[in-house]
């Protein structure tokens, strides 16, 4: 009877330590792609948030590539069904700087995460084209005004000269008028009046026309927006002075 005890015993030690040994070594052998593969499964169950648990402690664990691709794929599925888009969109963002060819699959991903993942691929690439174009906050370029202003200038004297053409006219047009009857001379008198009226008028007619029709045109070079030239200009991007060149 005694003997059966220890034999009972020892059987039970045995178990015992082949149970434990069996454990430790499951325990050992459930890392990398093994692991990796059970939380698949555990996605695959609908069981989110223990996959999301469980990935991110494993994913960034992971030394080989497309088994750490893969995980944090998965990481970004997991909290875009449990409704965390901002989380998911921050895990494929990650992924994305990490392994830029990755892809999903449309068939095994639903159209939900398929969404997130479209819309982080469209602001990565918005983000790409704008960080390889020149941030140029001011752009100094030299507006050519000599146009406009040597045609604000005749406007002005033109107004002037009118001015002072109609003035001289009304004078010979009074000067006209009152030459003295009894003048032995007064008809070349009057013809000399009359004539420097009528080219003085014409004179003057002539200098407000041309005053007339450059004021607006030195008003429009003025207030128009010369295109951007061909070359260089000089520029501020982030606050320092910088040469920019335009093709």
């Amino acid at each position: 009877m005694c003997y059966k005890n220890r034999l009972c015993a020892l059987s039970f030690l045995f178990s015992a330590f082949v149970l434990c040994s069996w454990t430790a070594l499951s325990a050992t052998e459930l890392t990398g792609e093994m692991r990796l593969k059970f939380c698949i499964i555990n996605f695959e169950n609908g069981e989110y948030q223990k996959t999301a648990d469980s990935l991110e402690t494993l994913a960034p664990a992971l030394s080989e590539p497309d088994q750490q691709m893969e995980a944090y794929k998965y990481l970004a599925y997991s909290y875009g069904m449990l409704n965390r888009i901002e989380k998911s969109k921050a895990v494929f963002q990650l992924v994305l700087k990490k392994y830029p060819k990755m892809t999903i699959d449309t068939l095994e991903a639903p159209p939900n995460i398929a969404i997130i993942f479209r819309q982080v691929k469209l602001e990565k690439k918005i983000e790409t084209l704008n960080s390889a174009r020149p941030k140029t906050i001011v752009v100094i370029q030299k507006k050519n005004v000599a146009a406009p202003v040597i045609l604000l200038s005749c406007s002005f004297l033109g107004a002037a000269g009118s001015a002072g053409l109609f003035y001289y006219a009304n004078q010979q047009h009074q000067k006209y008028h009152a030459v003295d009857p009894q003048n032995p001379n007064r008809q070349s008198i009057m013809d000399r009046y009359f004539s420097r009226y009528q080219y003085a008028s014409i004179g003057g007619i002539v200098s407000g026309g041309v005053a007339a029709v450059m004021l607006p045109l030195s008003i429009y070079y003025f207030a128009k927006k010369e295109p951007v030239k061909k070359g260089v200009s000089v520029s501020f991007v982030n606050g320092l002075p910088s040469v920019v060149y335009s093709f």
